[in-house]
């Protein structure tokens, strides 16, 4: 996703910002590196905080894909989801089936499968209906 997300952005003016606690990972995309879009890398056992620090500011989309790791992974990215929800437009969350947590009445959220199959992926947002959102997956 973070190609995909590269290249949609190029040309325009808005911003991504990567953040990664896998370093090594990390690297395979530091090339991508450009005005538009900066990484930064976090400690594993510090999620928290650093989706406190990036709830400080507004942002459109988010996509939390988190890895799902008993120890880290699972409560992190709810917090992620759960935390961000209240600074963004939307927020996707990649593999979000082993979160029922984020179905909450707190927001608005709706589920899709991916067309060929894996992981549900949730959007979420406080600020729009998704009643009559279209997926389109194509």
């Amino acid at each position: 996703s973070t190609n995909f997300l590269h290249h949609i952005v190029a040309n325009t003016n808005r911003k991504i910002v990567s953040v990664e606690d896998n370093y090594q990972w990390m690297q395979n995309f530091l090339h991508l590196t450009d005005t538009n879009h900066s990484f930064q890398h976090t400690d594993a056992s510090k999620w928290n905080e650093t989706t406190d620090f990036y709830c400080k500011k507004e942002w459109g989309v988010v996509l939390v894909d988190q890895g799902s790791t008993k120890e880290i992974g699972d409560p992190a990215r709810t917090y992620s989801a759960q935390k961000l929800v209240n600074c963004s437009e939307y927020v996707i969350v990649h593999d979000g089936d082993c979160l029922p947590q984020i179905q909450s009445n707190e927001y608005n959220w709706k589920m899709f499968v991916p067309k060929y199959g894996g992981p549900h992926t949730y959007i979420l947002s406080k600020k729009h209906d998704l009643t009559d959102i279209e997926i389109i997956e194509d």
